[in-house]
Order: structure tokens, then C-alpha cells, then sequence
């Protein structure tokens, strides 16, 4: 392997480990607009549609991080050892981006019935 490949590998796992951190920053802002709504009925609807944005930003967030850590993928083939750390991340990612994206669904659908808010 040349040592143009370990610092992509490196620039887009720094990139990846900033991008997850905005998104834990954006999880944590639709945890708390949820608690928030909860306990100011009368700010519910723009505490919900926080939480919204929040968990479509984390969505997106997380969908930027998966594509970093793609692009040593998409350039070089690299070897066993460091491709399936690669895919074992994007799954884990995936998953979390999945579930942030059930935060925002139901922040909508809280809102849009206005059913009440679950404890957290």
C-alpha cells in the first residue's frame, strides 16, 4: 500500500469522527426539544418542530459520514484488514441514521396528532 492511501484513510476517518460528533450535538437538541415539549405545553410545536430538524440533520449528518468513509473504497481496493472495519462502521452508522430519522418521524407524528410524549 502507498502512503497516499493511509492518509486518505486517515482524513476520512478524522472527517467521519467530526461529522458523527455534530450528529450526537443534533441528537441531543431533539432529546432535549422533546423534553422541552413535554413540560411547556405551551411551546410544544416549535419544541417538536425542533425535533424534527434535528433528527433529519442527524440523518443527514450521518449520511455525509457514511460517504467518507466510502472514499477510500471508491479510490483504492484495500486490503481485507482495513475493508471490513470500513463496512462494519457503515452498518453501525446506518443503523443510527435509521434511528434518527424514527426520532424525527415521530416528532412529526407527535405533532401532528398531538398525542402525548412519551418519558425518555
Amino acid at each position: 500500500m502507498e502512503p497516499a492511501f493511509y492518509r486518505i484513510l486517515f482524513r476520512s476517518a478524522l472527517a467521519s469522527l467530526i461529522l458523527i460528533a455534530f450528529t450526537a450535538a443534533a441528537l441531543l437538541g431533539t432529546l432535549y426539544s422533546w423534553r422541552f415539549a413535554r413540560e411547556h405545553l405551551q411551546h410544544r410545536t416549535l419544541s417538536l418542530t425542533a425535533g424534527i430538524a434535528g433528527g433529519l440533520l442527524a440523518a443527514f449528518l450521518l449520511t455525509l459520514a457514511m460517504r467518507a468513509l466510502d472514499k477510500p473504497m471508491r479510490r483504492h481496493c484495500p486490503p481485507w484488514y482495513l475493508r471490513w472495519p470500513l463496512k462494519i462502521n457503515k452498518r453501525i452508522i446506518l443503523l443510527v441514521q435509521l434511528a434518527a430519522a424514527g426520532l424525527a418521524v415521530a416528532s412529526a407524528y407527535f405533532l401532528l396528532f398531538n398525542f402525548k410524549i412519551p418519558a425518555l
